[in-house]
């Protein structure tokens, strides 16, 4: 039987499997093909900016508001490109 990706590439018609998520961002492979994915993908985002924007030389508290702006406006978009989705 073949498993449903429910990343937002394979959603919208690419061919990224959710297991390729898994593996390249270091998420528990235990939310492959589960709607789920998407959530985790966000928060690997959120992580990945915030130590990025520390190493820039950004203050934690800086790091952080601007990231969850980004992963916010991120989220919002999903949502729109979702919603037209079957």
């Amino acid at each position: 039987m073949e498993k449903k990706n429910y990343n937002l590439d394979a959603l919208t018609g690419g061919d990224t499997d959710d297991m390729e998520l898994c593996s390249q961002y270091g998420i528990d492979p235990a939310f492959a093909y589960t709607p789920m994915i998407n959530d985790k993908m966000f928060e690997t985002m959120h992580e990945s900016s915030v130590s990025d924007m520390i190493r820039a030389g950004y203050t934690k508290g800086q790091a952080l508001e601007l990231t969850d702006k980004y992963v916010a406006n991120a989220r919002e978009r999903a949502k729109t490109i979702l919603k037209d989705v079957k």
